[in-house]
């Protein structure tokens, strides 16, 4: 699994899709999308509106750690779980761990 790509998560119900990366061992969020939001697209924390179709579209201006945009955002909850579970496979994936010298 390759630790430094974008990926996207999504919370169980579909309604929200994050996209994000591991820097280290810390997920930066790039962005998160509520399908079901009916607010006009804007970046955070600068609250700048961004001419975009899509509703219900938050973009960072620095990326957030998890817990960071976690503050933010309680209310999404549910995909912020989804890549704080998926962090955590990144992080502490067998196969990223050193062998045994002979």
């Amino acid at each position: 699994m390759s630790r430094d790509r974008t990926r996207t998560s999504t919370s169980p119900d579909g309604r929200l899709v994050a996209q994000w990366h591991l820097d280290g061992t810390m997920a930066r969020i790039h962005q998160v999308h509520n399908h079901a939001g009916a607010s006009t697209a804007f970046s955070w924390p600068s609250h700048q509106q961004i001419r975009s179709r899509e509703r219900g579209l938050v973009v960072f201006d620095a990326w957030p750690d998890l817990s960071t945009a976690r503050e933010a955002f309680p209310g999404y909850e549910a995909v912020w779980d989804v890549i704080r579970h998926e962090r955590l496979e990144l992080v502490f994936t067998v196969a990223d761990l050193p062998t045994a010298s002979a």
